[in-house]
């Protein structure tokens, strides 16, 4: 366990845990979550399409639609996705479905969401290897790590769409 200067990781990833937990209870509590809705139904059954040969990972993996207008998506290490209705009035197919939980499932898998915990409190500390400067140098570090996990859910997510049989063509837009 490398240490991060009050704490180790293993102490940021507990922290993390807990908070995660009570924001997920809350989210789900919320009344902001569509339930066996149309919608929802709709979702799951492209992520069933999606991990239909991996249903391991299917039973790993829970999503809701939010009744959020925000155009966004959320992962979360224990499997939790949540996609903002917002954002799925903006897709033109089902294939643009399928990718966007793609890269979301990637999220899950990589766990970014307990990294970039980590790594946001190793930056405060000054104990990151991406950045130990100033604040300004900090913050750029932050978006720096947010980008490389963004970019690897990107790229993992194609290479799920394109083994799924869903048309990498039909992305565009």
């Amino acid at each position: 366990i490398k240490t991060i200067g009050y704490g180790t990781d293993r102490i940021a990833k507990q922290q993390f845990t807990i908070s995660s937990n009570y924001f997920l209870r809350d989210l789900l509590l919320s009344g902001d979550i569509l339930i066996n809705d149309p919608l929802g139904n709709y979702v799951n059954k492209v992520a069933d399409e999606l991990l239909k040969n991996d249903p391991e990972l299917r039973k790993q993996i829970h999503i809701y639609v939010t009744k959020s207008p925000q155009v966004n998506a959320h992962a979360f290490d224990k499997g939790f996705i949540f996609i903002n209705v917002g954002l799925l009035a903006q897709l033109e197919n089902e294939a643009q479905l399928a990718y966007v939980l793609s890269h979301e499932i990637t999220h899950v898998l990589k766990k970014h969401s307990v990294n970039q915990y980590i790594e946001n409190m190793k930056l405060e500390r000054g104990t990151s290897s991406y950045e130990s400067g100033n604040y300004e140098a900090r913050n750029i570090a932050k978006y720096k790590f947010s980008q490389d996990n963004e970019t690897e859910a990107d790229a993992e997510g194609l290479v799920r769409i394109k083994e799924s049989g869903y048309s990498v063509k039909a992305l565009n837009g």
